[in-house]
């Protein structure tokens, strides 16, 4: 993800456009954007934490690990 639409993303989760909602269990949420954008995985205080997925609309996908809500490798 560019950083440009990171910080994109960013701006619409703190402006409360991301909706979050509990899809199994207490541990995987998912967040989803207006552009498509969705996360599913691990979510504390509001925050990505731990094991998660990314999508966006173009197919690209993260898989693995957030800390403090931002991506800890690469994406395939």
């Amino acid at each position: 993800m560019s950083t440009w639409h990171y910080i994109a993303v960013r701006l619409l989760c703190l402006a409360s456009l991301a909706i979050p909602m509990c899809t199994a269990g207490e541990h995987n949420q998912t967040l989803s954007w207006p552009d498509g954008t969705r996360y599913v995985g691990g979510i504390k205080d509001g925050r990505r934490l731990g094991r998660g997925t990314i999508y966006w609309q173009d197919g690209t996908r993260y898989i693995g690990e957030f800390r403090a809500d931002l991506r800890q490798a690469k994406v395939s």
